[in-house]
């Protein structure tokens, strides 16, 4: 995410078509479900969590933000938040990664990421824009070309003071 404002140009659609992101196989019986959510689809989370992922709904994206600001949901530890806090938190986070990045307004976004490090996250793919183009295919295997575009990324794009480059081929950088 630390490049989302500034690389601003470079956003591209990674599906070829709208999606419905409450559409999601939730198949949670080959497992015990007492289980940590990081990285789940954010359509099961909100289906167990209770809510509707839906970008037209602005209100019920800022009464989130509200919440987890109102109560210090940052303050408590990762591994005891309240179930208000981990609730609200998936309702922001679903939205901020799905919805188009005009959606939320620019101090939400900063409010996510000083928050999202605090919590677990759920996966959930940008909508479908259709002012947008394609993105190139990614093969994951193919580290110059990863290398490549982290250096196109950093060339043009201005990355926040506290970034340092990361090494793409090289494993430990976390990338």
């Amino acid at each position: 995410h630390m490049f989302e404002d500034k690389c601003e140009h470079g956003i591209c659609n990674s599906v070829s078509e709208p999606f419905d992101p409450m559409v999601a196989n939730c198949d949670h019986d080959d497992h015990d479900h007492d289980h940590d959510h990081d990285h789940e689809r954010c359509g099961c989370i909100a289906k167990e969590f209770g809510f509707v992922i839906d970008c037209n709904k602005p209100e019920v994206i800022q009464a989130a933000v509200d919440y987890l600001q109102d109560e210090n949901c940052i303050l408590e530890s990762k591994n005891n938040k309240t179930s208000e806090c981990i609730r609200n938190f998936y309702i922001f986070q679903a939205h901020h990664d799905f919805c188009a990045h005009d959606d939320l307004p620019a101090f939400n976004e900063i409010v996510f990421h000083a928050m999202e490090e605090h919590f677990d996250t759920c996966y959930i793919g940008r909508q479908y824009n259709p002012k947008l183009s394609m993105c190139p295919p990614v093969n994951c295997e193919d580290k110059e070309a990863l290398k490549k575009a982290v250096d196109e990324m950093y060339e043009h794009c201005e990355a926040p003071a506290n970034v340092t480059k990361a090494d793409p081929t090289n494993d430990n950088d976390g990338l």
